[in-house]
Parts: structure tokens; C-alpha cells; sequence
């Protein structure tokens, strides 16, 4: 894993123009995803679905799999981190097909998964940006994403395509009427994306409070606490800033005597979970940690909290439009810190030889 030729070494970093193109990315992995015919008869004959991955990968697995959830209810889709996948080898029947998601196609797990799979006798996709990678030549089909050219290793774009080509694959396999209304906000996602990327003036003027934090605790519910989840790891890569992704009721019950008036909590709450977000938001009040509320709703009745509007309304795809403002944060925090947010520490050589030694 040596260090790419092209770094760049001041603003903007390969990072930031890659979080600005995923509305035009976005669009064409919806139209790659949807014009993917294989895919979509294997899906259509498919009764439970295994999507495996690590990192950010795993991560648009999860968001990945609660969409095709909503678009077939009978589909039994499980998101599994490829490790355990490989290592705990589920039992497999007919029906069964195992998606493994690996941007670069090189991710040493995900090609063991596939492998693992093809034992297991059941059919394998490759969910990647490079088809001729490994990944891909070790899977059955290939599901591109349609963007093959990523430079920063903090990956955005990777996330997003990911999501919307496999949801995208999985709306050509029903004609209901819910599908039909999901089809809609596919379609418009790419639109909200370009409205979230006007965020950035007021995502800048949060930089000093969350890097002077502590600890950053990103908190959602749902598809938001998967957004919690990458939201944490991306300011971790590119600020080595202390971070927690956290599920909202989880958040409530336990966690709370770990904060400090030093902390802070972001949360990711569309309008804003009936009520529930507010509760954490006067819960932190009190003890006295700052709030960020992130959210398409009214922000009345929030305390001290923070507000960044988000455009919505939000629908089954509002977690591509709410990770894009904290993507814009994790790498301004990154500009804060003189940090170069493409090379996730590895810039400096002891984290380089510790990628190295198990990747």
C-alpha cells in the first residue's frame, strides 16, 4: 500500500472534490444500477441476501440493505461485516446470493467472502468501482457503480454510488406501488445531494466547536444510525478526531454519565424521531453538553441546541442526503487541524506500516 504519486498537499484535497461530484456519481449509479439485467434476475429469484463489506463498505451494506428492505419485504437481506461472514459461515440454501461491497476491489475480506460464498455454492456480486479488480474477477457478476476513479482513501463517493446502484438494481425486481414511489426519490436524490453540498458555509462555522471537543458523539435511529456510524469514522480518518456513532435509544439508556461540557452531541434526527431527539437534546442540556440537531424539521423547542437544516423532506434515501454535510465537516476539521484528509493518517510513516501489515 504505498503512498499514491498525486497528493496533493493544500486545499482542495482529492476529498473535497469528490464529495461535490457525488450528485452527477449518484445519478449515473442509478442508471447503471437499474440497466444491470443479470443483477436483477439473480434478485428477482433470490429469497435471502447476505451483503458483506468493511469499513465505509460495511457501512453502505447496512444502508444498503434496509432499502431493499422497503423494496421487498419478502427479501430476507442481512448486512454482515465480511470478517464474520468468512469466519462464521452461515448456513446457505437455495435462494441465497451474497453481495460483497470493496470500492477498490482489493479489500483482502471481501475477496475471502466471495470466496467463502462460492464455496457455500451460492451465486456472488462483486459491488465495486474497479471491475477488473480482484473482487470482481472472483465473483460471478459484477454490479458497478459506475465510479472508478477515487483518490482520497477518506471514500465518499464510494458510499453514496454504492447505495444508490444497489438500490437502483433492486426497484427493476418489483412493480408495486411503493416501488414506484421509491423510484421517485431516487430519481430526485441527486437534487437534495446538490442542495446538502450548499450546507458547507454553515458546516464551516461548526468547525471550531467540534474540534475543539473532547469527543464527538454522532447519534441517529434507523438509516441514521448508520449515517451516525460513517459520520464517526470519517472524522476519525481525516481529523483523528475522537468519535462515537451511537443509535439514539441507546444513547438514552446508559451512555449519558460518559459526557462532559467538553463533549458534543450531534444528532442526526429528520423531524426530528417524533419527539425522541429532542429528549436527548434537553437530556444533554442539562448536563451540560453542547447539541447539534441535523435535521429536515422545524427547529423550535430546542433548547441551546445548534441547528443545521438539511433539505427534505427525507425520504427512504435521506441517508445519502444527511451524510453529505458530514462529509463537508470531517474534512473542514481536517483543513482546521493542517491535516491532509485524503491519506487517513497514512502520511505519516508508522500509521503507513500499520495499514501495511494487515491489509
Amino acid at each position: 500500500m504505498p503512498l499514491p504519486d498525486n497528493i496533493r498537499h493544500a486545499h482542495p484535497y482529492f476529498m473535497y472534490d469528490e464529495i461535490r461530484l457525488q450528485p452527477e456519481a449518484v445519478t449515473r449509479a442509478i442508471e447503471g444500477g437499474a440497466a444491470s439485467q443479470e443483477v436483477t434476475a439473480l434478485l428477482r429469484r433470490s429469497s435471502r441476501i447476505f451483503i458483506v463489506g468493511n469499513g465505509t463498505s460495511f457501512h453502505a451494506a447496512e444502508a444498503a440493505a434496509q432499502v431493499m428492505r422497503q423494496v421487498s419485504p419478502e427479501w430476507n437481506v442481512r448486512a454482515v461485516q465480511a470478517y464474520e461472514f468468512v469466519h462464521e459461515r452461515p448456513v446457505c440454501r437455495p435462494g441465497d446470493v451474497l453481495f460483497a461491497v470493496s470500492h477498490a476491489g482489493e479489500s483482502r475480506m471481501a475477496i475471502e467472502a466471495v470466496d467463502a460464498g462460492r464455496r457455500l455454492g451460492i451465486p456472488t456480486v462483486a459491488v465495486t468501482g474497479f471491475v477488473d479488480a480482484p473482487v470482481g474477477r472472483a465473483a460471478d457478476l459484477v454490479l458497478a457503480t459506475g465510479y472508478g476513479a477515487e483518490l482520497s482513501w477518506a471514500h465518499t463517493v464510494s458510499y453514496t454510488t454504492v447505495i444508490a446502484a444497489l438500490a437502483a438494481a433492486a426497484l427493476q425486481t418489483v412493480t408495486t406501488q411503493t416501488a414506484r414511489r421509491l423510484e421517485e426519490e431516487l430519481d430526485g436524490l441527486p437534487d437534495l445531494m446538490r442542495a446538502a453540498l450548499d450546507l458547507e458555509a454553515a458546516v464551516v462555522h461548526l468547525v471550531p466547536t467540534v474540534s475543539g471537543a473532547r469527543s464527538v458523539w454522532f447519534v441517529g435511529a434507523g438509516a441514521d444510525e448508520v449515517t451516525a456510524r460513517e459520520a464517526a469514522l470519517k472524522l476519525i480518518e481525516t481529523s483523528r478526531q475522537v468519535a462515537v456513532g451511537m443509535e439514539l435509544e441507546q444513547m438514552l439508556h446508559g451512555y449519558l454519565p460518559a459526557l462532559q461540557g467538553e463533549d458534543l452531541i450531534w444528532e442526526i434526527a429528520p423531524r426530528p424521531h417524533g419527539g425522541r431527539g429532542l429528549d436527548l437534546a434537553r437530556a444533554a442540556e442539562i448536563v451540560g453538553t453542547p447539541v447539534v440537531m441535523q435535521t429536515d424539521g422545524d427547529a423550535a423547542s430546542a433548547g441551546h441546541a445548534s441547528w443545521l437544516r438539511v433539505p427534505g423532506p427525507l425520504g427512504a434515501f435521506g441517508a445519502l442526503v444527511q451524510i453529505v454535510p458530514l462529509q463537508l465537516l470531517s474534512y473542514r476539521v481536517a483543513l482546521a487541524r493542517s491535516l491532509n484528509p485524503d491519506l487517513i493518517g497514512r502520511g505519516e510513516p508508522r500509521y503507513l506500516r500499520a495499514a501495511e501489515s494487515y491489509t
